[in-house]
């Protein structure tokens, strides 16, 4: 055990970008195959990968039926509308001299999930709010946004 604890690496990663498949290219690669020809050949014929029509392949021989998925996006809570009305309604309240914590910000990401009927995770509601990963990008997307503790507004400057 070392005596200094590192501190975490950001979370600011890209994803792999995955060209979409052509669902009428692979199912005429997969007839190709079926008919005897090679995998890789018909692959290169088609502009597939190799990896993807072998298991398209193993999944049509397997008695399956090959369905092509090119939505690759991960599951987010709110719209980009939507998320852009809570951006407009902190900005409102910055702008009324509330200030804006971590703690805040989760808290009303919960409530205006749970008053639109929106599907959160399950960590959301055992907790009460967002989750720290989802504030963390959401201050991202959001750079006019910043977190401040609220202090007391004296009347000459309110």
């Amino acid at each position: 055990p070392s005596l200094f604890r590192l501190p975490k690496m950001p979370r600011s990663r890209e994803g792999v970008k995955r060209s979409p498949i052509d669902p009428g290219a692979l199912e005429v690669a997969i007839a190709e195959v079926r008919n005897g020809s090679s995998i890789n050949k018909a692959a290169e014929a088609h502009g597939l990968s190799r990896s993807t029509l072998q298991s398209y392949v193993k999944k049509v021989l397997g008695g399956g039926t090959p369905s092509v998925n090119n939505n690759c996006a991960h599951w987010k809570v709110f719209s980009e509308e939507e998320e852009n009305d809570l951006a407009e309604y902190l900005i409102l309240c910055s702008n009324s001299m509330h200030g804006l914590t971590r703690k805040s910000l989760s808290e009303m990401a919960f409530e205006f999930a749970v008053a639109n009927s929106i599907e959160i995770p399950e960590s959301w509601e055992e907790n009460g709010r967002a989750g720290r990963r989802w504030v963390h990008d959401f201050m991202r997307r959001h750079d006019m946004l910043s977190l401040l503790s609220p202090q007391a507004t004296s009347l000459g400057r309110a």
